[in-house]
């Protein structure tokens, strides 16, 4: 009987070492963050939050320009080479997606407003490259 506890404990082990090895989070997000893109994910966590609280008893922006326009009256403008650089608002949702890139490395990171989460991040090809429907 003593043995039954150690066999389940294994198991666990087994299957969370297993789960913990696909290349996105329980919430479906890319788990890929570097060095390199760290800045925009801390960059975009800051951000999106902050807009999100600004503009929820508000119009959400509907496009990229008006997104940069509405970052900017609230002086949430992200320091160079960070740029918000991709924005995409799902109206029936009434959640948004926000991606902020390094204007030099193309390193970059997503967060979506609906579980409040980073949901992409990466090395290179910059917001152009995202998926902004996560």
């Amino acid at each position: 009987m003593t043995r039954l506890p150690l066999v389940v404990l294994l198991a666990v082990v087994a299957l969370g070492a297993t789960a913990c090895s696909d290349d996105t989070d329980a919430a479906g997000a890319d788990s890929g963050a570097s060095a390199s893109s760290q800045p925009a994910i801390d960059a975009v966590s800051s951000i999106a939050p902050q807009l999100e609280s600004a503009v929820r008893s508000e119009t959400y922006p509907m496009t990229l320009e008006e997104a940069v326009a509405r970052i900017d009256e609230l002086g949430l403008t992200p320091a160079a080479p960070l740029q918000v650089a991709g924005y995409r608002y799902d109206a029936d949702q009434v959640e948004f997606t926000l991606c902020v890139e390094d204007a030099d490395s193309g390193a970059y990171a997503t967060y979506n407003t609906a579980p409040m989460s980073v949901r992409q991040a990466g090395d290179s090809g910059g917001c152009a490259s995202a998926d902004l429907t996560r």
